[in-house]
């Protein structure tokens, strides 16, 4: 089979609903995949190599795995795969758990081994290769165990903050943020969406797409989900989070161009008068620089928020956006045209009050940057001056 035959038929066996109820591949047939959701593994062989052995057994002894792998080995009677099997099974014990050993017991009993597979009626000789070669993995592993670095161990994962850690990504996948904010963006960019089965979708290019080249979509289109289990257990399907390339790719898109960068509300704000236009504007301050200069230490992407009204006040303090989320409603979108076409001078006067506003504030956030990169500067050059004394 070519690559994209073997990779139809993987994806075929890892169906839930209508797909196949048994692979049969050879060792290219599992290469690079992994079947964690199935649970049942016959090995009509036995490699020779102790190693191969384990990747066999990882392709479904992996994370994802949630029951216990059941190893199923048939073999003739009074044969070499017999005496092999014996030997893994009883002497390195393979076939239950990792043996990191594996490939230099191997190498240190190929030649006994060898006399057995030539000779398996033998049964003193194989209980004898066995019984040394228990004996040898136990030592083995108990001079690894020995070298074990318990202080590194202790301060490699703190088991309170990464309990926190996943906790919290557990709770951020249960929302439904990001599949409500994903379904928006292709339903307004034109991407068509295909249910392919619970928690997956299937994207393409559409005919009237806004943008003809959507982040991260092909024009074969591409299966994804929004559920890490089914990610895990289904490598043909991407898994979109928030650190996806097409999601990221898709809020640059609503960022950077102008579709979707304005929006329009009537709200009631007793202080102001009725009729009264208010401008909520969001400049953003960056510095485009070599990135070998690791600019975004000392000033990162920081945004500035001005508000102000048709008096040109500055508002931006006093209505914060909660304050402005919570008292917003909707307009009619010809009622919207309207008002805007109405008070377009307005508007254009607004704007550049804000964008005044915003260049002053940048004066401040660009001071602030290089004071924070003038002390760290100096320190680091003061710390490699001591250190040159000394050296």
């Amino acid at each position: 089979l070519t690559l994209v035959a073997r990779d139809r038929a993987a994806a075929y066996f890892a169906d839930d609903e209508d797909g196949a109820q048994l692979l049969i591949c050879s060792e290219i047939g599992s290469e690079g995949r992994n079947f964690q959701f199935s649970h049942h593994l016959v090995l009509f062989d036995l490699p020779l190599n102790p190693d191969l052995l384990e990747q066999r057994i990882g392709r479904l002894d992996r994370i994802g795995q949630r029951q216990t792998v059941n190893i199923h080995v048939p073999y003739y009677q009074d044969s070499a795969q017999q005496v092999l099997m014996r030997w893994y099974h009883e002497g390195i014990n393979a076939f239950e758990r990792t043996c990191p050993a594996g490939l230099a017991l191997y190498q240190l009993f190929e030649q006994a081994l060898n006399q057995c597979f030539s000779n398996q009626e033998n049964e003193a000789a194989l209980e004898q290769l066995i019984d040394n070669t228990k004996a040898k993995t136990a030592e083995t592993l108990q001079a690894l165990q020995q070298g074990r670095d318990r202080l590194l161990e202790l301060n490699s994962c703190n088991d309170e903050r990464a309990d926190e850690i996943v906790t919290h990504m557990v709770e951020e996948e249960r929302r439904q943020e990001l599949s409500n904010y994903m379904e928006q963006v292709f339903d307004q960019f034109g991407v068509e969406q295909e249910h392919h089965s619970a928690a997956s979708v299937i994207l393409r290019p559409g005919d009237h797409m806004l943008e003809h080249n959507f982040p991260g979509l092909s024009d074969e289109g591409v299966t994804a989900t929004f559920s890490r289990e089914v990610a895990l257990s289904r490598e043909d399907i991407q898994f979109l989070s928030w650190e996806h390339p097409m999601v990221i790719g898709a809020m640059d898109m609503v960022l950077s161009g102008e579709f979707g960068n304005t929006a329009f509300c009537t709200l009631k704000l007793p202080p102001l008068t009725p009729g009264t236009v208010l401008l909520e504007a969001i400049f953003i301050v960056h510095c485009a620089a070599p990135s070998e200069l690791q600019l975004q230490r000392y000033l990162p992407l920081t945004t500035v928020r001005i508000v102000v009204d048709s008096n040109n006040t500055d508002l931006s303090k006093v209505l914060t956006p909660a304050h402005l989320d919570k008292l917003g409603q909707k307009v009619r979108k010809r009622n919207a045209q309207d008002l805007i076409r109405h008070a377009r001078p307005q508007i254009t006067a607004m704007i550049s009050r804000a964008e005044t506003l915003a260049d002053q504030q940048k004066e401040g956030v660009i001071e602030q940057a290089a004071g924070k990169m003038q002390t760290e500067q100096v320190a680091e050059l003061q710390r490699l001056t001591a250190l040159a004394a000394v050296n």
